[in-house]
């Protein structure tokens, strides 16, 4: 027991002085110093570049009103009953075989409509929602690009007081 109990303290001793780093340097002088260096990383300088999201949609619309291109024309959050609310995604590349998606959601989260469109290399799609059968609340629409979340967009449809 006694020796099974040594040899796990010197484990544990060993580990501990392996764990930690030091680093030497030389100063003009011909000295050498030593330095620990910190095991956590809260007070590291870290010069590492993080790359920036991609963008998916360069712009994206969302209304009750469409131009003769079939795309919104004006931008609005509030909408009357029954009123169509349409989403227009400008979408910054187009490859072959891309898929959009607009996920439609009420104000539990619960999906009241889905649509989905081959793109065939076209830069610019428009989804719309059918709220003749919705109550007054707040929603939302999630656009997808390919499998990539490339939007979210909250609105709301007010009745007559």
């Amino acid at each position: 027991m006694r020796k099974s109990l040594f040899l796990a303290v010197c484990v544990l001793c060993i580990l501990a002085f392996a764990c930690q780093q030091t680093e030497t340097t030389t100063t003009s002088l011909g000295k050498t110093t030593k330095k620990t260096v910190p095991a956590d990383a809260r007070n590291v300088r870290i010069d590492t570049v993080i790359q920036p999201a991609p963008i998916f949609a360069d712009r994206v619309l969302l209304g009750s009103a469409v131009g003769a291109d079939g795309n919104v024309t004006a931008e609005a959050v509030t909408f009357a009953p029954k009123e169509k609310v349409y989403l227009t995604m400008f979408l910054h590349d187009s490859p072959v075989g891309l898929k959009t998606r607009a996920v439609w959601t009420d104000g539990s989260k619960k999906e009241i409509h889905r649509e989905d469109r081959e793109m065939k290399g076209a830069k610019v799609v428009t989804f719309a929602l059918d709220t003749k059968k919705l109550k007054t609340g707040h929603y939302h629409v999630d656009g997808y690009w390919g499998g990539n979340l490339a939007t979210e967009k909250d609105f709301e449809i007010k009745g007559k007081k």
